[in-house]
């Protein structure tokens, strides 16, 4: 699991989670890391720019 939240495009929170150890397993956040690097923020603000671009919205909902 990685997953990542932009903030106001100068900041990108980033979380990564833990591998699995069983089939009943809850998922657990391994690392945190706050970047501020720009040439990494711009690989963030463009992947983020991709995913929205491809979303739909979900059924039923407004």
């Amino acid at each position: 699991m990685f997953d990542f939240i932009l903030f106001d495009q100068q900041l990108c929170y980033e979380v990564s989670g833990a591998l699995p150890l069983a089939a009943n397993w809850t998922p657990v956040i391994a690392t945190t890391r706050l970047v501020l690097q720009a040439h990494k923020l711009a690989r963030r603000i463009q992947r983020f720019d991709d995913l929205w671009s491809i979303a739909e919205p979900v059924a039923g909902t407004p």
